[in-house]
């Protein structure tokens, strides 16, 4: 293949590859399909079908079958049904599959029909990344943070009492941490500004010492990332002690039956002392019946075994009980009983349990010998040793999971190269796919970084093959006396243009011939052909190589009705979702700036230009021009012929391309006003405000003209969006005097209120002070129009939780001065407190402005700027506010029943009644309509001192089939009761809160003695 035939189409292909690149992209509109050129993961057994060629450090790809034998039934069993004998038979044969067309480190995954069917670890379920920060808290626990939201959230992959382990991670000093169990305490998701971050709590094999010597613990570098994942290879189980007897209660987030199987070995160990030389279990410990009526056990050998112990599991059932009431010793939350599996890391059932996967891969390298189970079958002198080819041979293959044949689709996922990147990947690419040689390539020019991974599949020619590299990593290449030279866009050679006042070399002509009018000639390209938004599809490298797709569009395309979208089909590179995110950014700015053509001719003395190289020059005016050739045509008089496109050196996105929309008018016109504005986050008091999260942003009119104001919003402290305008002035009050404590006007029906009950004061006399403004809208009403919503408004004071409550009687003292009392307290869920002289009422009469947050994610820190028309942002000072998005979660449960059994001591608290966020008649009484998506609770038992956390509970509904709970309670055993400190009796009280889980976050505490 000419060397310079690859430069002018690889040049020219990557600064206007939507017309050279059609197989790359499509617009969604497209019904037809481009030719599949490099196919999905799918695999193959036709004749003279392709086979897969990888480079990368970890690759998804498709296997082809390369050998099957014929398939043997084994009979295994015979039943008679209604008098007629049935057989019971299982497919079972050999098979080899091909994964990659040159030598591979080792098999990481095999993927049949999406099922696992070998596995390296059953962990997994991990975020992988350099790109965390470490916080470490205390002894005991530390933090984990995202450098930004456009890494995976911790939320995709763990959740709450997920047990999970550092893997990976760098430490200059103290105790190791790597492959240390944590305890998942507190997790967040991505907000708008702020990425995810998840709190971790140390729990097994810390038994002598803690994490208070840990220094210079950090995530490693981009080509040796850190990994956090889900432990769910092994199980921990925590000791409690009762009466005459020791057991031990699983801690981990999993139950035995989902980790372990039938008659699969495990080994149990421990890290604490007992007594009588170790832990003794019964033979047949009592069985425990699951929610599936099953009923599992733990069947161990006889004498009692010490530790570590090596046996079978026939099934489990998550509890150990130790024998003849034997101490336990110091099982402890950090010093637990582990049990972890010593079987193959392979799917049971469908392979033999002693075959060994890693003694069938072949990773085809230049020494490897002949498979022995071909051999078998074909004969050694039919069988080559498959040099330069890796390939798994499948020994017993049970195919009666995959409908008595091998599985359609078979996907591998390869580790291929050792820390490969990308100046290594093009070069390999080249000499492997193109038969060039090493002098005749040159990376300089490529940075090195990571590269994920890439594969072809067939016979792809090599100019072609090399495109998807140069597109993801925006590279260029040019002949340069026989070698490719590869170099970044903004490392490409620029020459500068001499167009000075006495000579220009623009416009160069034969003498004779007549002067052109002008330098060079200008065109655009219309804006209806340029894409509004780019789709990179790719293997996402944070989520299990599965199928990606990251987009980048323009903020508000309102130039052209047509809405011009395009894919960039890179599903068989990997990538990570930042990468893809940043290359959409880059690509779509990319075609807005290459838009501009310019045509030009130059003399001899630039002969020397090349396509892709950069030229800048100076126009007549002092405006500086920069543009890329990507043609290049040379006369018989010499004269050079230019094409080229504008370009912006600074254009590449390699942060975090943040996307935000506004479509708002701006202020309206006027002369400057004085304005006090008050955040109201509070539970809602209408049905249209109570199921999206919002704020109510209360704009109180001081003095001056006034003609409305435009409220903007940050998140991030420093750059504000214009989010909305609005001329409606809100009615804000401030206390002169203290307005005292009693309870909820809504009535109590709790046996265990939160506060003791006390007479209700409506007739306390405060005096509020409000706006001239307003005066006229703070009037006397009755009290069935104060059932009915009238007068209802928010108490507000710095430090504390918003209050609900409506008032009835108001005396005007002039002067914006108004007596008010006859108060409902409490209101809509909310807590009567005392609340101090300066405190803010805000009306809640649908004067304030409503900012509403659609969408699956809500800010949480923000600022804002309310600016009154006639004044600037600059003249105005932000708002801080935390939003805890009060209006849209759960209102505090109304009552909670205890009950304790007088036999097992075990107490059951049910949650008798709660809110709902409906909006419903005051003091209407529950049941009230569920109008969670899914209703849940979560209750957390203090010790008896109410200060320390022992344990929390979450019951749902997600297990029931149905958005509504059945049941929705808790049992607390005595034995969980004696562990926390409590003494089990008929009488026993606990320090007990349970809140309601919502959609948007959990209710308001409910935390009593019970």
């Amino acid at each position: 293949m000419p060397v310079v035939g690859w430069a002018v189409g690889i040049g020219a292909a990557l600064v206007d590859y939507y017309y050279i690149m059609p197989a790359l992209k499509k617009k969604p509109g497209d019904r037809s399909e481009p030719e599949r050129l490099l196919d999905a993961p799918i695999g193959s057994n036709d004749v003279g079908a392709p086979r897969v060629w990888a480079i990368g450090t970890r690759i998804r790809v498709p296997t082809h079958i390369m050998f099957q034998d014929s398939k043997t039934r084994e009979e295994t069993s015979g039943s008679t049904k209604a008098g007629t004998q049935t057989s019971l038979r299982r497919v079972i044969f050999d098979a080899a599959l091909a994964l990659n067309d040159r030598p591979t480190q080792r098999l990481v995954t095999l993927y049949g029909n999406g099922r696992l069917m070998l596995f390296r670890t059953r962990n997994q379920l991990q975020i992988r990344t350099h790109l965390m920060t470490v916080t470490l808290l205390n002894s005991d626990q530390i933090t984990l943070t995202m450098a930004d939201t456009l890494q995976p959230a911790f939320t995709e992959k763990f959740k709450l009492g997920d047990y999970v382990q550092l893997r990976d991670w760098v430490q200059t000093a103290g105790t190791p941490v790597n492959l240390k169990p944590f305890e998942v305490t507190t997790i967040s998701d991505h907000s708008s500004t702020t990425p995810s971050s998840i709190g971790l709590t140390r729990r097994w094999g810390w038994i002598t010492s803690n994490m208070s010597s840990v220094s210079g613990l950090n995530a490693g570098t981009a080509f040796q990332p850190a990994a956090l994942e889900r432990i769910d290879d092994r199980l921990y189980c925590d000791g409690y002690v009762t009466v005459g007897t020791n057991f031990a209660k699983r801690a981990s987030h999993l139950e035995g039956n989902f980790i372990f199987v039938a008659n699969e070995p495990v080994v149990l160990r421990s890290d604490s002392s007992a007594n009588a030389g170790g832990i003794w279990f019964p033979n047949v410990p009592s069985p425990i019946t699951y929610r599936r009526t099953e009923t599992r056990t733990l069947t161990l050998n006889n004498p009692p075994p010490a530790f570590p112990y090596t046996g079978v599991i026939n099934a489990f059932n998550g509890y150990l009980a130790s024998q003849n009431g034997a101490s336990i010793g110091t099982i402890t939350q950090f010093s637990p009983l582990e049990i972890y599996g010593t079987g193959s890391s392979f799917y049971f059932g469908v392979f033999a349990e002693s075959w060994n996967p890693d003694a069938y891969y072949y990773t085809g390298s230049d020494t490897q010998l002949t498979d022995p189970i071909l051999d078998s079958v074909l004969g050694t002198a039919n069988v080559p040793a498959y040099r330069g080819l890796s390939y798994q041979v499948l020994d017993g293959f049970v195919s009666t999971l995959f409908g008595d044949q091998l599985p359609y689709s078979c996907e591998a996922i390869l580790e291929v190269d050792n820390q490969m990147d990308w100046p290594q990947a093009i070069e390999t690419l080249l000499r492997e796919r193109g038969n060039l040689l090493s002098p005749a390539i040159d990376v300089n020019g490529v940075t090195s970084r990571p590269f994920q991974g890439y594969f072809l599949r067939g016979a792809v020619p090599c100019v072609q093959a090399i495109q998807p590299l140069l597109i993801a990593g925006q590279i260029t290449v040019q002949d340069r006396d026989g070698v490719l030279a590869f170099s970044e866009f903004r490392n490409a050679d620029s020459v500068a243009i001499d167009n000075g006042a006495v000579i220009s070399h623009f416009g160069t002509r034969l003498d004779g011939d007549k002067a052109a009018d002008d330098k060079w000639t200008i065109e655009d390209k219309g804006e209806g052909d340029l894409p509004k938004q780019v789709n990179v599809r790719h293997q996402d490298a944070d989520n299990l190589l599965l199928a990606g797709m990251q987009s980048f569009g323009l903020r508000s395309p309102e130039s052209t009705d047509e809405q011009n979208e395009q894919d960039v089909d890179l599903r068989q590179l990997v990538m990570t979702r930042r990468e893809a995110t940043n290359l959409a950014a880059t690509m779509l700015r990319r075609a807005w700036v290459n838009r501009r053509t310019y045509r030009f001719v130059l003399p001899a003395a630039y002969l020397h230009l090349l396509e892709s190289d950069l030229v800048t020059w100076t126009d007549d005016e002092g405006r500086p021009h920069v543009a890329r050739i990507i043609q290049r045509d040379v006369g018989n008089d010499f004269r050079v012929s230019i094409t080229a496109l504008a370009e912006d050196l600074d254009l590449t996105v390699a942060g975090s391309p943040a996307q935000s929309a506004s479509s708002f008018v701006p202020g309206l016109p006027g002369g400057s006003s004085g304005i006090e504005t008050t955040i109201v986050d509070a539970p809602a008091v209408t049905d249209s405000t109570a199921y999206i999260p919002g704020l109510h942003i209360a704009i109180d009119h001081t003095g001056g003209q006034w003609a409305g104001a435009a409220v903007y919003e940050s998140t991030d402290g420093t750059n504000f969006d214009l989010v909305g305008t609005t001329d409606k002035r809100s009615v804000v009050g401030t206390s002169e005097a203290q307005l005292d404590f009693w309870p909820s006007a809504e009535t109590i029906i709790d046996p265990n209120p939160l506060f003791s009950p006390q007479p209700a004061n409506d007739f306390q006399a405060i005096v509020w002070q409000f706006s001239d403004s307003a005066a006229s809208r703070v009037l006397s009403t009755t009290q069935a129009r104060t059932e009915r919503g009238s007068n209802w408004a928010a108490i507000v004071a710095p430090g504390q939780p918003t209050e609900i409550v409506s008032f009835r009687t108001v005396t005007a003292l002039g002067g914006g001065r108004f007596t008010i009392q006859d108060y409902y307290r409490g209101l809509r869920g909310t807590t009567p407190q005392t609340w101090p002289a300066g405190a803010k009422m805000v009306l809640l009469d649908g004067s304030p402005f409503w900012r509403e947050f659609v969408g699956e994610i809500t800010p949480t820190a923000l600022a804002y700027k309310i600016v009154p028309a006639g004044l600037t942002l600059d003249d105005v000072e932000p708002i801080s506010v935390v939003n805890q998005r009060r209006n849209a979660s759960p209102l505090p449960v109304r009552q909670v029943n205890k009950v304790i059994d007088t036999t097992s001591l075990t107490a059951r608290f049910t949650v008798k009644y709660q809110w709902c966020r409906q909006v419903l008649p005051y003091n209407a009484q529950p049941p009230h309509p569920m109008d969670e998506e899914v209703e849940s609770y979560r209750f957390t038992i203090y010790d008896p001192t109410g200060t320390q956390v022992r344990r929390v509970r979450t019951i749902t509904a997600s297990l029931t089939g149905s958005n509504s709970l059945r049941d929705r309670w808790i049992d607390y055993t005595s034995a969980q009761q004696s562990a926390d400190g409590y003494t089990p009796g008929t009488s026993a009280t606990f320090w007990v809160d349970v809140q309601q889980v919502g959609k948007f976050g959990l209710s308001p505490s409910r935390k009593g003695l019970y």
